[in-house]
């Protein structure tokens, strides 16, 4: 409690004392030290308390400043990932980032607020992790990519607006979450209608993801529904990632010529499965039909396919960026959920 009260008082006269420097005045642990008479640590948690609440600006190499008066004046929404999040849609292993961050960067977004994107340590200790998001200050939010963050729970006790993206059914936390569910079964049924001798190969995520788990029950109740078999051989979990799993379908793609269509879920395996069907010919990727839970376009232009989905991913990160914006405005809100349909459409020459 004792450092709790020196940290808040330093940084409400420092606060005060910031509006009046020089842009180009270089802000150091020293400085603090000697002006309040701290300690280096705690000087070092000032300045990156008054970094998270956009008060100050860290040049790589060059020091910490004052940042711009603009950035007073607005809120900042705060992207939070963790390191390895990070990691997988740097290297291109999640593809659905972008198309969030497209939604979270929209022109009226950015004109209401700055965003700011964190990437957090997978096992940042407990202290650490609560200095950091209750050091956010009363005009910032956190915007969460993955529901089960730690950081939820500390924003939640501490009244700090946010927001999650959410599997369908997840209850008790801000969020926006897709009907996958009922959005699988109309795209199957219309694959089926329009191809109604077609023997599929379903690739699934993990069979316990939270995210998988609605799509699995779709699709064993749309078949069940149309009285199609559900062949166990045909029903495969697959990780893109995983380089066993990839040699076994390619094998299974190469050699199954009962197989004409494939049910992809997710860009990333849509478009392992795309470019896994023009290594091994052309001939296998106008035979097989691509059924996609995603719109491939976004991965590539020219990609031949069937797209019955469209999960609005931009739309989903506004929609976030606009509710925590709301409660900065107007104060902290519980039990946020706002549940989307997905877009249908039928795309492709193949569905003709």
């Amino acid at each position: 409690m004792f450092k709790k009260i020196i940290y808040n008082q330093i940084l409400k006269d420092f606060k005060n004392e910031l509006k009046s420097l020089p842009a180009d005045t270089r802000i150091t642990e020293v400085m603090l030290m000697k002006k309040f008479g701290v300690s280096r640590n705690t000087s070092m948690k000032v300045l990156n308390i008054l970094k998270n609440q956009g008060l100050v600006k860290r040049l790589k190499g060059s020091g910490t400043y004052p940042a711009l008066p603009a950035d007073h004046t607005k809120p900042v929404l705060n992207i939070i990932l963790s390191d390895s999040f990070y990691q997988q849609a740097y290297f291109g292993h999640n593809l659905t980032v972008p198309l969030y961050m497209k939604g979270l960067t929209d022109p009226e977004i950015l004109t209401r607020s700055h965003v700011c994107t964190h990437t957090l340590p997978a096992h940042m200790n407990k202290e650490k992790m609560y200095d950091f998001f209750t050091g956010l200050g009363s005009k910032n939010g956190c915007i969460f990519f993955m529901h089960n963050d730690p950081g939820i729970e500390i924003c939640r006790k501490n009244h700090i607006p946010y927001m999650a993206r959410l599997p369908l059914g997840t209850a008790g936390i801000n969020g926006v979450q897709i009907n996958a569910y009922g959005s699988v079964c109309t795209a199957l049924e219309h694959l089926l209608q329009k191809h109604p001798a077609s023997k599929i190969l379903f690739l699934f995520g993990a069979r316990e993801s939270a995210w998988q788990k609605p799509i699995h029950q779709a699709v064993s109740d749309t078949l069940k529904k149309i009285g199609v078999p559900a062949h166990n051989d045909l029903l495969i979990n697959f990780s893109p990632y995983d380089e066993k799993q990839k040699l076994a379908l390619r094998e299974t793609l190469s050699t199954r010529t009962d197989i004409d269509a494939v049910f992809t879920v997710g860009f990333a395996i849509t478009f392992t499965v795309y470019t896994m069907l023009l290594g091994i010919g052309r001939e296998h990727l106008h035979r097989i039909k691509i059924l996609a839970y995603n719109d491939p376009s976004n991965i590539g232009p020219d990609m031949d396919f069937i797209s019955c989905i469209r999960e609005p991913l931009p739309k989903v990160g506004k929609i976030l960026a606009e509710q925590v914006l709301d409660m900065i405005d107007s104060g902290y809100q519980a039990d946020i959920c706002i549940t989307l349909e997905n877009e249908f459409i039928a795309r492709g020459n193949l569905l003709s």
